[in-house]
């Protein structure tokens, strides 16, 4: 490990015999946004207090979120956790795409932090590429501009080439170099798909220390194969990956991430991971809160250690892993719902993440109405609030007059008899099928209140409301 390196990205330490095993690293409140719903959609106070207990346990790392979209709840409440960190020995994160407006939005987020982060990101792989019409010297270019800017802002900069496994190496090399020239410390490595095995994964890894010896490997692994465990963990003893991202759970879109449990199963069984079980369970009471907590906020039960990607992964619950990608399934599924017999099941509904490409695609194929770009915009702004626990029917009327405090409230006392039936009854596969009717219902009520569009006019026939 390069350890004056190490020492900036853990700026509390004093001296380099206080250095880890491994940096570690939790993305769970991050990636929570792209797994559960909006029924069990977490308010502001309980990330804070999650973000601090991974603090007091002894994690490195904490990735918080997605502030980019500075309208939206989940802005104020990135900001809450960061603003509670100010005496936490712990560097708390946040994700911008690699977009002016996404680094600037996360910039003034991260006003009140003591230790200030930023982790960025762009797609590099040819799927990628062509999905969003991106230019490779552009995105070389861009590269350059925001992760100096977030450099010369900031203490800590991470930079990830999302999908890095299925990228050409020779120009995943160049992307990484771009980012190094211009002082990212951290390379994030993501098999975004969990597309390799353990030995692609190690030799890719290998690969790029041998690269960029200089610099800080990190991973972040997908349990599609049921290896993101053995995956994170590959040659850490040989310092091949020095820093280990991973989630409580394993929460994750798809077939989830590596979990915390499942890696502390690996390293407590295997000699060559000693003093990183040692670092990761010097304080287990703590873990245990942390563990009890996350029971209680994401009704999530803490499980045997063992493999259960089969819903997950073969099902994924939102086809959804990042905004845009909707209407695009192929992108980001590594096993199509259809060649399991699985492609009539209901799919789940608006996550907070959800970007208007999804409204456009959801009205377009569960209500045949075709909704212009602007309106859906409008839609998914209002749909965020509303689902978000930490807005107030009379605050979403002053940002949207088109609805009524009264319809509002009405709908905000129907929104949490759902959340607490969900509470009670979990989140079983007959449950799910039944809060995506409700949901439904929603998304529609308030389009006809937005558009004053007839409740029998939706689903008759393909229209154009909104143009």
């Amino acid at each position: 490990m390069n350890k004056q390196v190490a020492m900036e990205i853990l700026p509390w330490l004093k001296k380099e015999s206080d250095l880890p095993g491994a940096i570690l690293s939790d993305v769970t409140s991050r990636d929570w946004l792209q797994s559960l719903s909006w029924w069990n959609y977490w308010t502001a106070e309980q990330r804070a207090m999650l973000t601090k207990k991974l603090s007091d346990f002894g994690i490195h790392h904490i990735e918080l979120g997605f502030p980019a979209i500075i309208w939206d709840p989940e802005y104020d409440a990135v900001k809450l956790s960061a603003d509670a960190m100010w005496d936490s020995n712990a560097v708390v994160m946040w994700l911008a795409r690699l977009v002016k407006s996404d680094v600037d939005n996360t910039i003034q987020a991260l006003s009140g932090a003591k230790y200030k982060w930023v982790h960025t990101f762009v797609w590099t792989s040819p799927e990628h590429r062509k999905t969003f019409s991106f230019d490779t010297t552009d995105m070389l270019k861009n590269i350059e501009t925001r992760v100096s800017e977030i450099r010369n802002a900031w203490y800590i900069a991470q930079f990830s080439a999302e999908d890095a496994t299925r990228t050409e190496l020779d120009f995943l090399v160049e992307v990484y170099e771009k980012a190094l020239r211009w002082w990212a410390q951290i390379l994030n490595i993501p098999d975004t798909l969990g597309y390799y095995d353990v030995d692609q994964y190690m030799k890719l890894l290998e690969h790029l220390k041998i690269k960029f010896s200089y610099s800080i490997i990190s991973t972040h692994t997908h349990n599609d194969k049921s290896q993101a465990e053995q995956s994170a963990l590959v040659w850490v003893s040989k310092w091949f990956a020095q820093r280990i991202e991973w989630t409580i759970f394993g929460i994750g879109e798809r077939a989830w991430n590596a979990d915390i449990m499942t890696l502390i199963s690996i390293i407590m069984q295997d000699k060559q991971y000693k003093e990183l079980a040692v670092n990761i369970l010097k304080n287990p009471g703590k873990f245990e809160e942390i563990l009890e907590y996350m029971e209680e906020i994401s009704w999530i039960h803490m499980r045997p250690v063992a493999p259960w990607y089969w819903h997950e992964a073969i099902v994924n619950r939102s086809w959804v892993h990042q905004a845009k990608v909707a209407k695009i399934k192929e992108t980001y599924i590594m096993y199509p719902g259809e060649i399991l017999g699985l492609d009539k099941r209901p799919q789940i509904e608006i996550w907070p993440l959800s970007w208007y490409h999804w409204v456009i695609s959801k009205f377009r194929d569960s209500f045949d109405i075709n909704v212009a770009n602007e309106d859906a915009k409008k839609l998914t702004s209002i749909y965020r609030h509303i689902f978000s626990p930490d807005t107030d029917p009379h605050s979403i009327h002053t940002l949207f007059p088109d609805l009524s405090d009264k319809f509002l409230y009405n709908l905000g006392v129907e929104i949490n008899q759902i959340r607490e039936e969900a509470r009670i009854l979990k989140n079983s596969k007959k449950n799910i099928i039944k809060w995506n009717v409700q949901t439904e219902e929603i998304l529609k009520r308030v389009f006809q209140e937005v558009f004053q569009v007839e409740n029998n006019s939706i689903g008759s026939a393909k229209k154009d409301f909104t143009k």
